[in-house]
């Protein structure tokens, strides 16, 4: 009986003392074992990038176990691109070479200014914009992802003056459509200096001189306030300045969608690399607007110049703007 005792108290006690040892095992797992929280904000990453969308950086965080978070901005490099705007003399364009020869003769004598038949303008991209972006990782290699976000950033994205070279014809330009205008209304020239009835039925014979562009879709008012109707031919004058400036124009807030591929370059998983492919929504067709106001896309029709015609259709074509960067990221930590 004493034996059977015995035995009974030492199984007694091992079972309680295997029973603690679990217990202890367990809560033991339960504080070393990562908890699902610890995926939030455990690390930083930083990317330099490089493609369609300019030069970047972003840093990036997780934001769970599938995804990540980003903030950064772009710049797109001042790389530069040639336009030109054919200059016109009056109302006619069948006339305006023949005019053109004669008015510049005589710019040439009372100026001493030789004006060109041409402006050049240069045109720079302005896009720079700040960006925030989510990364969802569907898979377990976590190697494909898809995004979502948005840019921000200015409303202009392209910028296109009168180039240096310009500058001399552009003021040649104003000067003669400033006595023309003097001469329309009936004004002195310059301190009581009036031109001979002979020269004035010169000036007013061969008209104002512009860039010609091409002819408004229909009825509106410029920016100056000057009525235009449909049908009339769009010329674009210098401004106060003696400049000529078109700006393109897209929304400030850009929504971006797309997807990308990319893993570690190295054993200790420090570097990475990956491509993204998306496109930007910037508001349907860009605004190409010249300095008086005039939408070269939506307010005219028939445009001469070959390449501001292409210009204008590629713009006119380019609903969304096509992304694809090339990121390499390094963790901080």
């Amino acid at each position: 009986m004493r034996v059977l005792k015995t035995t009974l108290l030492l199984a007694s006690a091992f079972c309680i003392g295997e029973t603690y040892a679990q217990q202890a095992n367990t809560y033991e797992s339960l504080l070393t074992k990562p908890k699902k929280t610890d995926n939030y904000f455990n690390h930083l990453d930083l990317s330099l990038t490089a493609g369609t969308s300019g030069l970047g950086f972003d840093l990036a965080m997780p934001a769970g176990e599938y995804l990540q978070v980003r903030a950064g901005g772009t710049f797109t490099p001042h790389f530069q691109y040639k336009m030109k705007f054919g200059v016109q003399v009056g109302d006619s364009l069948e006339l305006s070479e023949s005019r053109f020869q004669r008015l510049a003769s005589y710019l040439k004598d009372f100026t001493g200014y030789q004006v060109e038949n041409h402006v050049d303008m240069i045109g720079k991209p302005t896009m720079n914009n700040f960006k925030f972006m989510v990364d969802v990782f569907p898979f377990r290699n976590k190697k494909w992802h898809f995004t979502a976000g948005m840019f921000i950033g200015s409303s202009q994205s392209a910028y296109a003056e009168n180039s240096i070279d310009a500058m001399t014809s552009l003021m040649a330009v104003a000067i003669y459509n400033n006595m023309y205008n003097k001469i329309l209304n009936e004004e002195e020239i310059i301190a009581g200096l009036e031109f001979p009835p002979e020269v004035n039925e010169k000036f007013l014979s061969l008209g104002r001189m512009g860039m010609y562009v091409g002819k408004y879709k229909y009825d509106m008012t410029l920016a100056d306030g000057t009525e235009v109707k449909k049908g009339e031919d769009h010329v674009i004058y210098p401004n106060e300045k003696n400049r000529v400036i078109v700006r393109m124009k897209t929304n400030v807030v850009k929504p971006y969608v797309g997807f990308g591929y990319g893993g570690p370059i190295t054993k200790d998983k420090k570097y990475s690399c990956s491509f993204d492919c998306g496109v930007m929504f910037w508001g349907g067709t860009p605004r190409v607007i010249a300095h008086d106001g005039v939408d070269l896309e939506r307010d005219v029709y028939d445009i001469k110049s070959e390449q501001i015609k292409n210009y204008v259709n590629i713009m006119r074509n380019m609903k969304v703007y096509p992304v694809l960067d090339f990121r390499i990221t390094r963790r901080l930590f």
